[in-house]
Formats: structure tokens, C-alpha cells, sequence
């Protein structure tokens, strides 16, 4: 178990790097990581609280993103829970589009939300 953990760790690490480099790459500034988000939501009028960590805040061109590090077949806006997260990471942080980084594929997708 602690093996597997470590194993997935030390992927998420070199996907993070790599990711940043890609993202610097295409004219991105890193301007933090694991940040913050509050979120909340009410049952029978009682307040639910909770946090998102979004992977990191970036910004090209006078314009910031959250941007999310994913590999695989959830780094596909079409994957309901990828679709669902980004979402959420969206309303709470009020920015219309979120950025899908995949550095595997060394792909960054810009899912917006934006109703037309």
C-alpha cells in the first residue's frame, strides 16, 4: 500500500514539473501552487463548507487561470468527473475558463463555462 502511494507520488511530482515547464513553455507565469479555494453549499438552510486545491494559478497576457495537471483518460474534459471538478474550480473561482494541462501528451485544453 505505502509502495503504490509512493510510486503515485513520485508520478504526480514529475507530471507537476513537467507540466510547469509546458506551461511556461506556451507563455505562462506561475504564480502559485496548490491554492485555495473556498467553496460552500447549504442542506435544509444550514451552510456546508469545504475547500478546493486546484494544482496552480497562472497567468499570460494580463489574464490569470487555474490551471489542472491531469494524465491519462481523465485528462479529457468529456471525462464526467474531470468535467465536474473543472466546473466547480470555475464557479468558486469566478474565471470563466480553466486550464486542462496534460503532460504526458504535453497538451493544454482551455475549458470555459461561459454561457453563450
Amino acid at each position: 500500500k505505502n509502495f503504490l502511494f509512493m510510486l503515485l507520488r513520485k508520478r504526480g511530482k514529475k507530471g507537476e514539473k513537467t507540466s510547469i515547464r509546458l506551461l511556461e513553455r506556451n507563455g505562462y507565469k506561475i504564480l502559485d501552487k496548490q491554492i485555495k479555494l473556498n467553496g460552500h453549499f447549504f442542506i435544509d438552510d444550514a451552510l456546508e463548507e469545504f475547500d478546493l486545491r486546484p494544482d496552480l494559478l497562472v497567468e499570460k497576457d494580463g489574464i490569470r487561470y487555474i490551471a489542472e495537471i491531469k494524465t491519462g483518460e481523465v485528462a479529457n474534459p468529456s471525462n464526467r468527473n474531470t468535467r465536474r471538478q473543472l466546473h466547480e474550480y470555475s464557479y468558486y473561482s469566478g474565471h470563466d475558463s480553466i486550464l486542462l494541462v496534460d503532460p504526458t501528451k504535453k497538451y493544454i485544453n482551455r475549458v470555459s463555462f461561459k454561457r453563450s
